[in-house]
């Protein structure tokens, strides 16, 4: 089965970076967003549209037989506080959509899909923590860190579930702190005022 690889989220600070990595190997690559492409690579499959599609998102894995998952689109902090009802659309709704096609995916074809989630230090709470440790409480007090801790429970579960039955999806989860990126600026995250002093003090020399 020829390798299959859906980014969603492409545009941003991570998946730009990972498009422009696995672009150089010898697969089919989907790169997903919500805002029309940044990159024109040849050999990637561009589609622009919500994770929230169950239609477009249901097609594109029966059509390609998806084997890697890389999940980054979310709704960031700030903007979650600010539409929390949009935050639950897209960051638990339509992360579980993902995740439940991949899974699908999977069994019906016999194998793991490779399915890599962002979660977050959001998820750590209620108390803000300097060096987070796995065991500290996980007691989130902000939408975003909410939706995050919904995800990985989620995705946790169905690992679990697709290794009994032998398919499914093979679900990992890093909890990343702030992400500061050279190359892009990013929108509605609590810590975007870093690299947006760093990209216009950049722009002005």
């Amino acid at each position: 089965m020829m390798e299959t690889i859906l980014i969603t989220g492409s545009n941003g600070e991570i998946g730009s970076q990972l498009l422009s990595f696995v672009k150089k190997n010898n697969t089919r690559i989907i790169a997903f967003d919500i805002n029309e492409p940044i990159t024109n690579y040849k050999n990637v499959l561009y589609i622009k549209d919500t994770i929230s599609n169950e239609k477009i998102i249901k097609k594109l894995f029966n059509d390609f037989a998806i084997t890697q998952v890389y999940h980054f689109a979310a709704l960031l902090s700030q903007s979650a506080i600010k539409d929390p009802q949009l935050a639950k659309q897209v960051n638990e709704e339509g992360s579980r959509l993902i995740i439940d096609s991949a899974f699908d995916s999977g069994i019906k074809n016999r194998n793991f899909v490779r399915f890599f989630f962002p979660s977050s230090i959001a998820v750590y709470g209620p108390r803000k923590l300097i060096k987070a440790k796995e065991t500290d409480i996980i007691q989130p007090t902000t939408i975003y860190g909410k939706n995050k801790l919904v995800i990985e429970q989620y995705g946790a579960e169905k690992h679990e579930q697709s290794y009994k039955s032998n398919s499914g999806i093979d679900f990992r989860s890093i909890r990343f702190p702030g992400i500061i990126s050279p190359y892009t600026i990013p929108n509605g995250g609590t810590t975007d005022f870093a690299p947006q002093m760093l990209h216009a003090a950049a722009a002005f020399y």
